[in-house]
């Protein structure tokens, strides 16, 4: 399932893999004959990502799913509390929304 380009890998400082490509190789492999299509390289730069990257992406996101659910037990927020958190936020975003109005 994950490519054997393991000689490439470069771990971050939060754990996680790095880019293995840097923007200008990412550049130079992708570049296209139309003008337009170059503008957007930048930005397809920042969501793509190696099978490897992505794999790891998803490890990440379903240990901390289950672990969200595995402290719902003891630790769960209780409704009221729940309650109190949603009347701040709301609070919140009208005394942003007076401000920009």
């Amino acid at each position: 399932m994950v490519s054997s380009a393991t000689s490439m890998i470069k771990i971050g400082a939060g754990g996680m893999i790095e880019k293995s490509m840097t923007y200008e190789e990412y550049a130079a492999q992708n570049k296209s004959d139309k003008v337009f299509d170059n503008d957007l390289l930048e930005a397809q730069y920042k969501f793509w990502e190696t099978n490897l990257e992505k794999e790891q992406r998803l490890k990440k996101v379903w240990i901390d799913m289950n672990r969200r659910r595995a402290l719902d037990g003891v630790d769960a927020i209780s409704s009221e509390e729940q309650d109190e958190l949603n009347d701040k936020i709301i609070e919140l975003t009208r005394k942003i929304r007076w401000s920009m109005d």
